[in-house]
């Protein structure tokens, strides 16, 4: 029963928040830990404050308080579909943008050498397969 009186308190604090700055900024902070642990859950690998993975969840914490609805179920319930959805959003961004690889000019011009440790890749891009 301990458990459900949590929740209960957790939920009526985000709900309280929702409306004072300065109240949701203490809640953001005294609740960091947890943040960071549903954070490093989710995503998972470890996760430290200096992580855009701590970013994302903190603004998604933050969106939450400001969208929750007690009616609909537990506040920390909520922050973690929230806390998920922007962390997908930003692997999905990041798997978008492929590593650039350098390549010389001479490579454009046919000159490749069989040893090369990136002859396939640098193959592919002579022939116009990679630009």
């Amino acid at each position: 029963m301990p458990e459900k009186s949590y929740a209960k308190t957790e939920n009526e604090k985000a709900v309280r928040t929702s409306k004072d700055r300065e109240e949701k900024e203490n809640f953001l902070a005294e609740s960091s830990d947890h943040i960071l642990a549903l954070a490093a859950k989710i995503s998972g690998h470890h996760i430290t404050k200096s992580d855009d993975e701590w970013s994302i969840a903190l603004m998604a914490v933050s969106e939450a308080i400001e969208s929750y609805d007690p009616e609909r179920g537990d506040f920390w319930g909520y922050a973690a579909i929230v806390i998920k959805s922007r962390l997908l959003n930003l692997y999905r961004t990041e798997q978008r943008i492929s590593p650039e690889v350098p390549v010389s000019p001479q490579v454009f011009d046919g000159e490749i050498e069989e040893d090369d440790p990136d002859f396939s890749m640098k193959l592919k891009v002579r022939d116009g397969l990679i630009k």
